[in-house]
């Protein structure tokens, strides 16, 4: 009966061709080794000076021995000894980093540039050094309003002390039930009028 029987042909399989994943392996490893060379790249670009950055900021102060940025307006203006306007905590810390140790974070280099320079103090610092360079003293245009504010008062009590002798040599009643109507008082307010030293002073709301 056997030979009767059509058996079924096994047809061979044909071979797959043989695939080797050393093709894939070296794309997928050069592939890896271009993005890590980028990160790297990208990363040592973040993690260090560009000296680009004094275009915009023009008072930065590169120290390449240790790899830090100062700010050179402020460290200048504070260690010449001048008063600089009261710090707030925030301020403390970028003028601290700025002037004294130094500042190195460069992946928050821009943000933290860019606060320093908001800063009260950086900004007295500006001012300062702009005045300086145009030799205008900060502390002398402080120190002239101040003998200005002097002269004014020294001014004003010299007519009020004369007003006073004036009225007692007349024997004049100096003060009355009001002061406002009071001889004095009214004898200042009239002077007042062609001496501009005492007539400011008058105006104090002490003296209304």
């Amino acid at each position: 009966m056997d030979k009767y029987v059509v058996r079924n042909r096994k047809v061979p399989k044909p071979e797959e061709p043989f695939t080797s994943n050393s093709g894939s392996s070296q794309l997928n490893i050069g592939q890896d080794r271009n993005v890590t060379s980028e990160n790297l790249c990208s990363e040592k670009k973040g993690r260090s000076y560009q000296s680009k950055w004094q275009s915009v900021f023009s008072w930065l102060l590169y120290d390449g021995d240790i790899d830090k940025v100062f700010c050179e307006i402020c460290r200048e203006t504070i260690s010449s000894g001048i008063s600089t306007p009261k710090k707030s905590s925030r301020d403390d810390d970028s003028i601290e980093a700025f002037t004294e140790i130094g500042f190195s974070s460069w992946n928050k280099a821009l943000k933290r540039f860019k606060k320093h320079e908001m800063s009260e103090v950086h900004r007295f610092c500006v001012l300062h050094k702009a005045n300086v360079d145009r030799g205008v003293n900060v502390h002398s245009m402080l120190s002239k309003s101040k003998l200005e504010d002097m002269k004014t008062a020294r001014t004003a009590l010299m007519k009020m002390i004369s007003t006073l002798r004036f009225l007692m040599t007349g024997g004049l009643a100096i003060r009355d039930h009001e002061d406002e109507n009071s001889n004095y008082s009214r004898l200042l307010k009239l002077r007042s009028e062609d001496i501009p030293e005492l007539k400011s002073w008058l105006q104090r709301s002490k003296y209304k």
